[in-house]
């Protein structure tokens, strides 16, 4: 009798679908992006949401926003539980090491494939190629504006983060008198801020505001100039039983925000892509 009942429930569960089995997602976030993703979400939620417009809108916010619909539309609604690393690095360990299920931000797929055997990939949400970066300096160092311009990098500093590669890659390829290297995005935009470095890269502004604003601390664009970053930027997802049924919910549900439009438009709302760019320099 207990073996029919073991094998009738057993069944049930291999009928049910995922979602019904899921009690939680582990998603790592920075602190920063966490704090962000509430201010922009506020009283809504994230799966209703069809504009991304907002305080606390940027690219890494709109992707947590993303991914939870990418899986509710893929047959995961699962209750999120956002874990918080420091740094980028520990957020792509943390999912390594199996602590975190998914990164909620999308993370460059060169450092998925680095440690491709605990780390897969999603298709990707930013091709290679489309990651604009501006260049962005304290309000009061206009001075700097026409050596950026004019490409006259060899007095220059700039503040970015070994861990962010293409970022660093593309620094480095300037010949920029220094490159100081920070863990964290707040501790960059302080640097800045504080003119310890002349400037940092971040996503090109499109809708809103084109300022960065953080801790009452403000950087403006230098216009009419910006940056080609190489390589293509995915969730990253454990290697692992649970990692690939993840995944193919999560596939699932990306393939359909992309048809409806959904994925471009977070991104432009955020500030991310534009129709017209200024002509950047290259990076390769």
């Amino acid at each position: 009798m207990l073996r029919k009942v073991l094998t009738a429930l057993l069944a049930l569960c291999l009928c049910l679908p995922m979602a019904a089995l899921a009690e939680s997602l582990r998603v790592v976030v920075t602190p920063d992006v966490l704090a962000d993703y509430q201010r922009l979400l506020g009283e809504r939620s994230p799966l209703a949401m069809t504009r991304f417009q907002g305080p606390g809108a940027r690219r890494d916010v709109v992707e947590v926003i993303l991914l939870q619909q990418a899986l509710a539309r893929g047959g995961l609604p699962a209750t999120v539980e956002f874990l918080t690393a420091p740094t980028y690095r520990r957020m792509l360990a943390l999912v390594a090491d199996g602590h975190a299920d998914v990164s909620g931000s999308s993370v460059w797929g060169s450092d998925i494939d680095d440690n491709a055997a605990r780390l897969q990939a999603s298709s990707a949400l930013v091709s290679d190629g489309q990651f604009i970066a501006g260049f962005y300096r304290a309000p009061g160092a206009g001075h700097l504006d026409a050596s950026i311009r004019q490409g006259r990098w060899q007095g220059l500093t700039a503040v970015s983060s070994r861990d962010w590669r293409p970022d660093w890659l593309a620094l480095q390829r300037l010949a920029l008198r220094h490159v100081y290297d920070a863990a964290e995005w707040p501790l960059m935009v302080r640097m800045v801020g504080a003119g310890r470095a002349d400037f940092l890269l971040a996503p090109l502004p499109g809708a809103g505001s084109p300022d960065i604003r953080l801790d009452g601390i403000q950087l403006v664009p230098v216009d009419g100039t910006c940056l080609v970053l190489p390589g293509s930027r995915h969730y990253a997802l454990g290697r692992h039983a649970a990692g690939n049924r993840l995944r193919q919910s999560l596939e699932r549900g990306l393939e359909l925000l992309r048809s409806q439009g959904l994925v471009r438009r977070a991104y432009l709302e955020a500030g991310f892509l534009r129709n017209e760019y200024p002509a950047c320099h290259g990076s390769r």
